[in-house]
């Protein structure tokens, strides 16, 4: 059963990558990941899942199950932080690409009067 959610997993996947602009992907990678940072680690069928009541189940269910999680040392993804650093020169090295050259900033050409000696 795992092996056909995986297959499954990957299919859909790649027809996400093909039909949509990488940043498209993105932005809905980085929404999965915030919904997941959320969301119950355990499923909770007979609670409401829509409206008020639905909002307080849902934030309740998070914190017991945070707590059953922490009790039985239970692993939970936790939310992915970007490195401030990612493209740092030494990853560049490493995965051998280029340095991307940041703009300096343009002074103004100098006027004929800058130019001339006193």
């Amino acid at each position: 059963m795992l092996d056909e959610h995986e297959a499954m997993e990957a299919t859909y996947s790649r027809q996400i990558t093909e039909e949509l602009a990488d940043p498209d992907v993105n932005a809905l990678t980085e929404n999965l990941l915030e919904a997941e940072e959320v969301a119950p680690t355990r499923a909770h069928p007979a609670s409401p899942h829509t409206g008020m009541a639905g909002r307080i189940a849902h934030r309740m269910w998070r914190m017991a199950d945070n707590a059953w999680d922490s009790a039985e040392g239970r692993v939970v993804p936790i939310k992915y932080h970007a490195h401030p650093k990612r493209d740092s020169a030494l990853s560049h090295y490493l995965y051998g690409t280029p340095m991307p050259h940041e703009e300096q900033p343009q002074q103004p050409p100098a006027t004929a009067t800058e130019t001339e000696p006193q």
